[in-house]
């Protein structure tokens, strides 16, 4: 049985395939590294945890030849391995934990993938592979105004998040959001509202596949120099639509943590996954896992943190002497490590 309310230091797939029970999650969201292209020393890199996503495009051309995975890998992706094994070895990567994620979501679950431009479509493929075209709700665009631009295309300023369920019954609670009208229509006063700080007139309506929340800011309070942190209005939206209270709300990527300290502000059990593989000193806790710890106050402190990461389990039994909590979490590491 899954321990809830915790946070797991290791790779998702690992953890996902050994410490999560089978359709006990009731939302999944992911916001896993893009494929960014950029290259460096000969290998290619990923934008969140480049160690765990380092791979050289002459490594990604013998990782196709391997025995097997012609056999796991759907044909088109095997196509585009031809020419772009890079690319495909990012495909496969996402591939195998987005099934391992299929596998813990419930029948009545729901996933959202969050991705940009560079393989969103792709990706898209991958899902249907899994959860089935059928199961396909939505295409959400989150619609964001941030510094940089150029004058030879059009500013990027979105991201791609796809909603799918596992089956035909899933929950769903109707969000409402803000409407700006130009004029008053002739309408009674009750069908708008003024905002105070801008003076617009609004009314409320049901929301859209267009989201216009606003993106993180140096100047924003809530941010904390993670990269790629995300709003808690955006997962708020998210957690509200798809969670009821006291439902099970997972994050395999769940970097500063932004997902779990919503989810758990808003009632709903949680379990937040990260690789994170930063150099620290002994006895530090990763840098992601420290950042949660710092902006999150009690939270951390009233809940589980259990380490899938060999070298930091072997740390904790040199530098400290093993309390009743640090052998609970030496013995499921090892044991399932070996």
């Amino acid at each position: 049985m899954e321990l809830r309310n915790t946070f797991y230091h290791g790779d998702c797939l690992f953890v996902l395939k050994h410490d999560i029970t089978p359709e006990s999650i009731d939302l999944i969201y992911l916001d896993p590294p893009f494929f960014t292209g950029k290259i460096q020393a000969g290998k290619w890199k990923g934008e969140w945890h480049p160690e765990a996503m380092e791979v050289s495009f002459e490594d990604s051309k013998r990782f196709w030849k391997e025995k097997g995975i012609s056999e796991l890998a759907p044909a088109w992706m095997k196509h585009i391995a031809v020419k772009r094994p890079d690319f495909a070895s990012y495909l496969y990567y996402m591939m195998e934990r987005l099934r391992a994620c299929h596998k813990v979501l419930r029948k009545t679950g729901s996933i959202y993938l969050h991705c940009d431009w560079r393989a969103s479509h792709y990706l898209k493929m991958v899902m249907d592979e899994i959860f089935g075209e059928k199961n396909f709700q939505n295409e959400i665009i989150w619609a964001y105004k941030t510094q940089g631009a150029s004058k030879k295309r059009f500013a990027s300023k979105h991201d791609t998040i796809f909603f799918y369920t596992k089956s035909d019954k899933w929950k769903f609670n109707t969000q409402y959001e803000k409407s700006i009208m130009m004029h008053k229509y002739g309408f009674k006063g009750s069908d708008f509202k003024i905002d105070p700080e801008t003076g617009q007139q609004y009314n409320i309506i049901i929301a859209r596949d267009i989201w216009g929340i606003p993106a993180l800011q140096s100047a924003t309070k809530e941010k904390v120099g993670y990269p790629t942190q995300k709003p808690e209005a955006l997962l708020e939206r998210i957690i509200k639509a798809s969670s009821n209270e006291g439902d099970l709300v997972l994050d395999p990527f769940c970097g500063c943590g932004t997902t779990v300290i919503t989810a758990h502000k808003l009632n709903r059990q949680w379990i937040g996954i990260d690789i994170d593989t930063s150099e620290r000193k002994k006895g530090e806790l990763p840098t992601a896992f420290g950042v949660i710890k710092n902006r999150s106050g009690e939270l951390f402190a009233q809940s589980r943190y259990v380490s899938r990461d060999l070298k930091e389990v072997l740390d904790l039994v040199i530098i400290r002497p093993l309390f009743v909590r640090d052998v609970a979490v030496f013995t499921q590491a090892f044991c399932l490590v070996f």
